[in-house]
């Protein structure tokens, strides 16, 4: 049980866009620290109950560019967990040396500080990650579904590209498919002023995503909706920050055990530039 629980908490004004950016805009050398709060109330079967809060830091490092992308690296640098539920509670802070040590300190080791690098492309503003270079992030998880959402996945969250033939009003949509989850996401601009854009984002994320947990094979089935807010500057590309609720309805499987989960997790990342 003590194992189920740990591995549950690391799973854990109208205006025209005449003006706007048809590239991303960045500069060699910039930085963008990405930081994370989340916090996610499950419910398991046989009444159990667990409630989760993390906070990452990660640095968004604009390593390189050519005629049609940059490349980017992504370093996780903090992240902070506590948990309580299953009558146990836990709590690990990367910045505390004596948590190095603990079972979730240890499961956090390969992630902190490893670089991940990504390569953007300035015109669609998709996101690809540099195969040989990656560290072990969760990819799939783009939406800040699982327990304790690894911060390098931010990176996909940084950057929005609206054209210049959107205006007030207009919406438009995305699907993106990815370890076995599938996410459709809606986005509807309701205001501009100064630069600044804020959409409105609605979508939901479906699918069967399975890793690697401590030795363990993890398998987990998500239906979940999503409701969130974006600000972001329509003339770079530039995300200032995005806000996330999901409702999240599935199942973990887990050391030959399966358990129903549902969730309400919200998630707030922020864009320092």
């Amino acid at each position: 049980m003590k194992k189920i629980f740990t591995t549950l908490l690391i799973l854990s004004s109208t205006f025209s866009f005449a003006q706007n950016a048809k590239t991303i805009l960045l500069t060699k050398g910039q930085e963008i620290e990405i930081s994370t709060t989340s916090s996610t109330e499950s419910e398991l079967s046989m009444g159990m109950s667990i409630n989760n809060n993390t906070a990452t830091t990660s640095k968004l490092l604009v390593v390189d560019e050519d005629q049609e992308s940059y490349t980017l690296t992504s370093t996780l640098t903090k992240i902070k967990v506590s948990m309580e539920g299953m009558g146990q509670n836990a709590e690990y802070d990367s910045e505390k040396s004596e948590d190095k040590d603990s079972e979730i300190g240890k499961a956090m080791s390969d992630k902190l500080n490893k670089v991940t690098t990504y390569h953007l492309n300035k015109v669609t503003g998709k996101i690809t990650e540099e195969k040989g270079k990656e560290s072990d992030d969760n990819s799939g998880d783009k939406m800040g579904l699982s327990m304790s959402r690894d911060a390098t996945s931010g990176t996909s969250d940084a950057f929005l590209i609206i054209t210049s033939d959107k205006n007030v009003g207009d919406s438009w949509s995305e699907t993106i498919s990815s370890n076995g989850l599938t996410t459709k996401k809606n986005y509807k601009i309701l205001s501009i002023q100064n630069d600044i854009a804020n959409v409105e984002l609605k979508g939901t994320t479906t699918g069967t995503s399975e890793q690697e947990m401590q030795g363990n094979s993890i398998k987990m089935k998500t239906d979940a909706t999503l409701d969130g807010k974006i600000t972001s500057n329509i003339k770079t590309g530039l995300v200032y920050m995005i806000k996330i609720d999901a409702d999240i309805n599935g199942t973990v499987e887990a050391m030959g055990q399966e358990m129903p989960v549902t969730s309400k997790t919200s998630t707030t990342t922020l864009f320092n530039q």
